[in-house]
């Protein structure tokens, strides 16, 4: 079976409220950085 990498912040972050969710889940990298840009669609 292969892995589910996930992406996860605010409360799923380590040491956040919500983190027990995780905690059956390995950390893979602490920190990570995307590349890509940010569309106003004008939706509320």
């Amino acid at each position: 079976m292969n892995p589910v990498l996930v992406f996860v912040y605010g409360t799923l972050r380590s040491g956040e409220g919500n983190h027990y969710f995780l905690n059956s889940s390995r950390c893979v990298a602490d920190h990570a950085w995307v590349y890509g840009e940010l569309y106003d669609t004008g939706v509320v």
